[in-house]
């Protein structure tokens, strides 16, 4: 585990080995960047001119369209294959279904309503991972609110929050998805545990998947996790 920081943001890496019994080993990278004291954009204030964004660690074309639409929460997954729990038992980063999944909460109370900006967001982030979240229309779209929870804290504005699900199952996670995914590292994939995430080898795992994470920690800021999970056959010399 390794950390930087400055004034405003902190930084974290961790790298996670466990072997599994049938003999292969999960690998579970997370990257932590926790801006600090800084809070979701009131969907009140869209329209107007926003502040502007100067960020060291945190990843600052995802910062981007959070202030856009005005996103409180937001979790993504890409992942190819299917988790044997059988044999991985539970894994170290939840949302492991095959394919696209994408649900984020939202205040309501805007200019703009939450459909139109849960279209932005599925728009931006497919340009941002080169992916086909475009295609969670309304006819993909659920708010299933029992189940998925907040993971974090929703501010208090006056408006409730909405949430909005979607899941592309036939979705094709590839190196396409995971070049976008290592640019938003502060070092890329230049130094750290990210120097380890060779596409040859991850994507002949038979388990593989990236996720995206923001939340919203009250009295501490906002929190972005980049996670990659693999299922490997340890290599035999």
């Amino acid at each position: 585990m390794s950390a930087a920081e400055n004034i405003s943001e902190h930084f974290q890496e961790e790298l996670i080995l466990r072997p599994e019994r049938d003999g292969k080993v999960t690998a579970r990278f997370a990257f932590t960047t926790l801006l600090n004291e800084a809070s979701p954009k009131d969907p009140a204030s869209l329209g107007t001119e926003d502040e502007s964004q100067h960020y060291t660690l945190f990843p600052l074309a995802l910062g981007q369209i959070l202030r856009e639409y005005a996103i409180t929460e937001l979790h993504l997954s890409l992942n190819a294959g299917k988790w044997d729990y059988d044999n991985w038992g539970y894994p170290e980063e939840g949302g492991v279904g095959t394919g696209a999944e994408l649900w984020a909460w939202m205040g309501d109370g805007a200019p703009v309503s939450v459909d139109e900006r849960w279209k932005g967001l599925r728009n931006a982030l497919s340009g941002l991972f080169c992916a086909s979240l475009g295609s969670l229309d309304e006819q993909r779209t659920t708010s299933p609110v029992m189940t998925f929870r907040p993971e974090g804290s929703l501010p208090e504005w006056g408006s409730p929050h909405k949430l909005r699900h979607g899941t592309l199952p036939s979705e094709n996670v590839c190196t396409e998805n995971l070049t976008p995914f290592l640019k938003l590292l502060p070092c890329k994939s230049l130094s750290g545990i990210a120097s380890l995430l060779n596409p040859h080898s991850l994507f002949d795992a038979d388990w593989h998947g990236m996720g995206v994470h923001v939340r919203y920690i009250r009295n501490a800021g906002i929190e972005v996790r980049l996670s990659f999970q693999a299922v490997f056959d340890p290599a035999i010399d």
